[in-house]
Parts: C-alpha cells; structure tokens; sequence
C-alpha cells in the first residue's frame, strides 16, 4: 500500500470518525435535561463536526478521492466504542445509570482519542506522510500549515477530555 492510499485513508477514516462522534454529541445534547449539559455536548459536537468537515477539505486539497474504507480497522476501539454509544441512545432512555455509564465511555472515548489515536496516532501519521508525498501533491508550506492545523485539532480532543471528566465530577 503506497503512503498517499494510507493518507487517503486515514483522512476518509478521521472524517467519518468526527461526523460520527459530533453526530453523537448533538443527539446526547437534544436528549439530555440539564441545561448546561445542552450547551457543552452541542459546543462539543459543532467544534467536532467542523473537525469532520476539515478532514473532508484536506482530502479534496489533496486531490485524494473519498473511497470505501473499513474504518472500524484503521480507527480501531474508538470507532467499536462510537457504535456502541450510538446504540445505547438509539434504544435506551437516558436515566441516571445510562447517562453515567455513557459519561464513562465518553471519558474513555476522549482519552483514546485526544492522547492515542489523533496525538500519537493520526494526526502525526498523517503529518509525516504529508512529509513524504508532499513534494508531489503540494508546496511545502502550505503542508507545515496543515501540520499546524492538525496539531489545534489534537489539543482541541483534549480539551473535549477535560470536559467530559469535569462533566463526570459533576454527576
């Protein structure tokens, strides 16, 4: 597999990941009824749509085309743990017992996300192939940008952890 269909890839995968994860946030936050709950999990969902949205932008910069992907292999437990939430909502009303045990994953989630998968996973993957295949697709300054980019979207994730802990304090 050459570095431009695993950056495919990857980028295809990240997007669908966000549009699922920020999807998620906007349900809980339609269902939840503390009202400063709403607000966080809609904040959380927006900043990780346009998260969504970005991945998709990079991909047509790069000229790279929206292929079929398992992304449950190249994302790994936090796409198995995204599925299962998504689940959870879909058919259970949110009590306290739900709403905790779906604080619980979310910590997971966040944690796997911001620190494993996009901080030491994806984002520097997709930097360092950015690097490599670069010289063919595109100015070397405009891919130290998008490495930039990439590294406000990993601290963004964990400030979406912090939130989620800080909410499971509060519960």
């Amino acid at each position: 597999m050459s570095n431009i269909s695993i950056l495919n890839e990857v980028l295809i995968c990240s997007e669908r990941f966000e549009r699922f994860v920020g999807n998620f946030y906007r349900e809980l936050s339609e269902r939840v009824g503390d009202q400063l709950l709403r607000v966080i999990f809609k904040w959380i969902s927006a900043e990780t749509l346009n998260h969504a949205e970005l991945m998709k932008d990079l991909l047509n910069f790069l000229k790279l085309p929206y292929v079929e992907v398992d992304c449950s292999f190249v994302i790994g437990e936090p796409w198995v743990t995204i599925t299962s939430l998504m689940k959870t909502l879909e058919t259970d009303s949110i009590n306290s017992e739900t709403f905790k045990k779906i604080l619980s994953d979310l910590q997971r989630l966040e944690g796997l996300v911001g620190e494993e998968t996009y901080g030491k996973l994806l984002y520097p993957a997709v930097s360092g192939l950015l690097k490599e295949v670069g010289e063919e697709l595109r100015d070397q300054k405009e891919l130290e940008v998008i490495s930039v980019v990439l590294r406000e979207v990993t601290m963004e994730e964990e400030f979406h952890e912090k939130l989620v802990n800080l909410i499971n304090k509060l519960i």
